[in-house]
């Protein structure tokens, strides 16, 4: 939070390449009490030198959100989970990093976020 400077919430970021895939993706896990929400996100690049990150609804395996939960017997249940989501990272006139985040369930939106980062002096 801007005023406190206590952080809400946090998740794990890192690089994954799927089985059968050959580009890697970005992975991000969010932990959930019993298990965690992880979300396998297509990078490309646009015409305007923008970055994009793409978690599509699609098929068990591919890039997308699936729910992991560990099970009492401690195995673990994965499926996916109808969330299509979407940044796109720019630079501003200024200099500074952009990012408009879409999240939609199913084809329904449900949060629009837009982050401006900027370089401390």
């Amino acid at each position: 939070m801007r005023k406190t400077g206590h952080v809400t919430y946090s998740g794990l970021y890192g690089v994954q390449t799927l089985p059968g895939s050959r580009q890697p993706s970005v992975r991000v896990v969010l932990p959930l009490a019993l298990g965690s929400l992880q979300v396998f996100l297509k990078p490309s690049a646009g015409l305007d030198g923008s970055f994009h990150l793409h978690s599509p609804i699609g098929r068990f395996g591919a890039n997308g959100a699936y729910l992991v939960l560990e099970r009492y017997d401690e195995t673990l249940s994965a499926r996916r989970v109808p969330l299509n989501e979407h940044f796109h990272l720019y630079v501003d006139e200024d200099g500074d990093v952009r990012a408009d985040h879409s999240l939609k369930l199913w084809n329904i939106p449900a949060v629009r976020l837009h982050y401006r980062m900027r370089r401390q002096a």
